[in-house]
């Protein structure tokens, strides 16, 4: 089995929507949560809460309060940045990276998995 980390770093960078008046980065999904950190001195860890401020589409700022450290999840899911990806192995697809890695890792199951009998 190739190595979880190549299939999440072999996405292609996506622009910064964060502040889109200041910013128009382009950045590695994986490290978005950097770029939010250093860039736009957003806190990226803890319990606190930080209101999204990811342009929609020209719409305005998101909004949503999330979790510092579930900012990362929420900036690639299927919402702002729309990463969906698949296993290279199986073909499943999956819309955050943390999940692709967990199934790469062994640690989330298929549904296919399951209902064949697999009871790992």
């Amino acid at each position: 089995m190739a190595d979880a980390r190549s299939a999440i770093h072999a996405l292609a960078p996506a622009q910064c929507m964060w502040d889109p008046a200041v910013c128009s980065a382009f950045v590695k999904p994986e490290d978005m949560h950097l770029h939010l950190g250093t860039v736009h001195a957003v806190p990226t860890f803890g319990m606190s809460k930080v209101i999204c401020r990811w342009s929609n589409n020209g719409g305005g700022a998101c909004g949503e309060r999330v979790q510092a450290s579930s900012l990362r999840k929420h900036v690639t899911s299927q919402k702002h940045l729309d990463v969906a990806v698949k296993c290279y192995s199986c073909g499943h697809g999956y819309g955050r990276l943390d999940m692709l890695r967990d199934h790469l890792l062994g640690k989330v199951q298929t549904r296919r998995k399951r209902t064949n009998g697999d009871q790992r």
